[in-house]
């Protein structure tokens, strides 16, 4: 018998939600207040006040076991008998709410009262809904008194609505555990050390770890880490899988390896999560009834919708979900959202797990279900981190919203006016230079924007219909974001003020070291693997990722033969920034001699936009007639990145068909760590060889100079935290654009003597080899290795 659970709160929100979707605004700030809100009122309450009650029950039928669990925020025991209290803060003036306002706050706390009675043989008891006023601390209390029969029908009602749900999961489970069972490997071998990771995923989720697995390209990460993951669900071991990708390319890459494991047999209904500004059928992503027709009664058609496309098919790609959103007339976005609580893998952005603003409550602020995090590119997730978890304030936009809104309403503008004041008081502390850093945040921020927040946000309850509305939402929830980061703060931030050249104050909670922040989503999974081709030096990823004392590594070998690439270190070329100048004319000559080497089509990775400019420049005026030339812009939209790539396949294809002296090499150039250094599969002859310029160190600027600073003190390597380590991985990066399968043959020249010494070279890919050359010599090489690697074709 399959054993679903639900929270209470879950359970009621499902079946009792309807009318419009309307997020323009709903008290966003109980997500800030509400946890005190609750000890507020459950410590005034005296020694006969219960907090925080645990109640569970289960409700089993001939196929299925339902468990309903929660926690009454009390339990008040009085002599007129027990009272079920509900407490809800909110923004709204209380003398607007009454019985009828809320009726899911009633159906959640009549719930627990059903739960508590039955426990506690009682034959009836007084449901309390307390609300509380955010910005007064009024309380308003409705009660209402309930026989057992009563509570008892309600609940009953209650689940016979959930009940075929219920038994959709379960005999999808049934067919999907069927299917997991019956699913081998969908190749006919393992790639080397492509078992090995599998292996160790597997081992990672049974004995609820973390695992760091550093798996070079072409091992197959993803079919390697979701294939163990997917059998594990046939055992119990996990009931849902979050693949997480900072990149869409990744994505996708994901969602063909399910295609490959269904046509293989598998039945899973899998999910990727599409941006709610890039999936909404609006011009203007606001969820306003009044503006958008599928906002409008989306909760009386969502449960019709996710009904239908629950029984279709397995992918629930976005042209899908749109499909269904379009025809039933809801959200795609909550559309979506909703699908994945039924989905067995969900296919997302790292934020969606990890960032305390956006992630998905509805699975991680009360887990009922077993989940799985697969991490990919997880060297990425070191910067994403830091900007989850950092929050900043600039004067100059609290300038530009007072300015909007004076004319408006004067008692809004003192509001904001009293922000102001507190900015133009603790810039006091900066020194000659404009700055301020500490390790404590300053205090009377963070009250007086919670002060404020509070009258803002009930204006906003108040003034839809106003001119500068939107305005003034978005500096709220700029607001928000600093209140949310600031009961994050911990040792791993500093806090920040910095005065510009114009009149401007940008105040900063930095966080330095996510790894605390990043555990206590990590602690929603029973097991997260981190896995990338480049995760060198592993303890760096691992004390900024994760504070985890279950910690396992992986580190695999390249499967693919050394022979198959040519790795060049260049002695003759600096590209220290006082020498960069000097190198120029050494950096086109190489570029010349690696494309002339062999025709085909190559990439070049600069360590900036100027000074890649400053080369694609000197490079054409002595060859441009020679070859076919292409240039990463400073904006590229997605379409246009798109045929960026695309150039490369239409280039090699075109080349074919056309007569040997028309034929040219492609060169590309590009910034190292740019969009195109990482993420793009360029197989076979669609690019054989690259050159990256420099050692991919970081701009020297304010906040790295933080970052260094910081880890000085704490382990003494600064240096190498917050240049060196992620310098050298956007130049493995770059370096594994070539090599993406076994028949791949390509020459990857590393201009840049750095590259050459100790401190670097333990950090690069044991299979890189030594080959030390000058610029008499690189010519000579890349003829004996185009010629070798010919003779092996043959």
């Amino acid at each position: 018998m399959l054993e679903t659970q639900i929270s209470v709160r879950g359970l009621v929100e499902f079946v009792y939600r309807s009318g419009d979707l309307d997020l323009r605004f709903s008290g966003k700030s109980k997500m800030t207040d509400g946890i005190k809100v609750h000890q507020k009122i459950q410590a005034s309450q005296g020694i006969d006040y219960e907090a925080e009650v645990s109640l569970k029950k289960v409700v089993k039928t001939d196929e299925v076991a339902l468990k309903i669990s929660g926690r009454a925020d009390g339990i008040l025991h009085t002599s007129e008998g027990v009272v079920i209290d509900e407490i809800k803060g909110t923004s709204q003036w209380l003398d607007k709410i009454d019985e009828m306002t809320f009726p899911v706050h009633w159906a959640q706390a009549k719930i627990y009262g059903y739960i508590y009675a039955e426990e506690n043989a009682l034959k009836e008891l007084t449901i309390q809904l307390t609300y509380v006023a955010f910005e007064t601390n009024e309380v308003k209390r409705l009660r209402q008194e309930w026989s057992f029969e009563a509570l008892k029908e309600f609940f009953d009602e209650t689940v016979k609505v959930y009940l075929p749900w219920v038994k959709y999961k379960n005999d999808w489970f049934r067919l999907r555990n069927q299917s997991i069972t019956l699913l081998d490997f969908p190749f006919a071998s393992y790639r080397k050390g492509q078992r090995q990771l599998a292996v160790s995923v597997y081992n990672t989720i049974k004995d609820q770890q973390v695992l760091f697995a550093q798996a070079p390209t072409g091992i197959g990460k993803t079919v390697s880490t979701l294939f163990p993951t997917i059998k594990s669900m046939h055992e119990g071991l996990v009931d849902k899988v979050f693949y997480l990708a900072a990149k869409n390319t990744t994505k996708k890459v994901a969602e063909e390896t399910v295609d490959l494991l269904t046509d293989r047999g598998l039945m899973m209904k899998s999910i990727t999560l599409t941006a709610k500004d890039k999936i909404c059928f609006k011009d203007k992503s606001n969820c306003n009834p009044e503006y958008c027709e599928y906002a409008k009664g989306h909760f009386d058609r969502v449960n019709d919708a996710l009904w239908e496309a629950l029984h279709g098919q397995g992918q629930l790609n976005r042209a899908y979900i749109e499909a269904i959103a379009e025809a039933h007339k809801v959200c795609p976005y909550e559309f979506s959202l909703d699908l994945a609580l039924f989905s067995d893998l969900v296919i997302c952005d790292y934020n969606y797990a990890f960032d305390p603003r956006v992630y998905l409550r509805r699975f991680f602020d009360v887990p009922t279900e077993k989940f799985v995090f697969l991490v990919d590119e997880a060297h990425n997730l070191v910067d994403r981190a830091r900007t989850m978890f950092s929050a900043e304030l600039h004067k100059d936009k609290i300038m530009a919203i007072k300015k909007d809104v004076k004319s408006h309403d004067q008692k809004l503008m003192k509001q904001i006016e009293g922000i102001n004041k507190t900015i133009l008081s603790v810039r006091k502390n900066c020194d000659e230079r404009g700055v301020y850093v500490d390790k404590d945040e300053i205090e009377a921020i963070y009250q007086q924007l919670r002060r404020r927040a509070t009258a803002i946000e009930k204006w906003l309850t108040q003034s839809q219909g106003s001119p500068i509305y939107d305005q003034v939402l978005d500096f709220y929830f700029e607001i928000l974001s600093y209140l949310r980061i600031s009961e994050c703060y911990d040792e791993g931030f500093l806090f920040y003020i910095t005065q510009g050249d114009k009149p401007d104050t940008l105040i900063k909670l930095f966080c330095i070291d996510p790894s605390r922040q990043l555990q206590r989503f990590i602690n929603n999974s029973v097991a997260t693997v981190f896995f990338s081709a480049t995760l060198s030096p592993m303890p760096y990823y691992e004390n900024l990722l994760c504070k985890s004392e279950a910690v396992k590594r992986l580190a695999l070998d390249s499967p693919f033969e050394e022979k198959h690439k040519c790795v060049l270190f260049s002695k003759d070329v600096s590209v220290k920034y006082k020498e960069r100048d000097k190198a120029l004319p050494l950096i086109v000559e190489a570029i010349h001699e690696m494309a002339q080497s062999r025709l085909g089509n190559y990439m070049v990775f600069l360590p900036s936009y100027y000074y890649m400019e400053q080369v694609h420049e000197a490079f054409q005026l002595s060859y441009d007639r020679d070859y076919d030339i292409i240039i990463q812009e400073r904006e590229m939209s997605d379409e246009e990145r798109i045929t960026f790539i695309d150039t490369f396949k239409h280039h090699h294809e075109t080349r074919c068909t056309q007569a040997i002296s028309d034929q040219k090499s492609l060169i590309c150039f590009s910034v190292l760590g740019g969009v195109f250094s990482e993420g793009i599969d360029l197989k076979g002859d669609y690019l054989i060889g690259t050159a990256i310029v420099g050692v991919g160190l970081p701009m020297i600027q304010f906040e790295n100079d933080l970052i260094r600073s910081y880890f000085d003190e704490i382990n003494g390597h600064g240096f190498q935290y917050a240049y060196q380590y992620p310098g050298v991985n956007k130049v493995m990066q770059a370096a594994g654009r070539v090599i993406r399968s076994e028949s791949d043959q390509g020459v990857i020249l590393l201009l840049d003597n750095r590259l050459m010494q100790y401190y670097y070279r333990k950090l690069l890919p044991r299979d890189w080899g030594r080959h030390l050359i000058t610029k008499n010599e690189l010519s000579k090489q890349l003829e004996l290795f185009w010629k070798e690697a010919l003779e092996n074709e043959s």
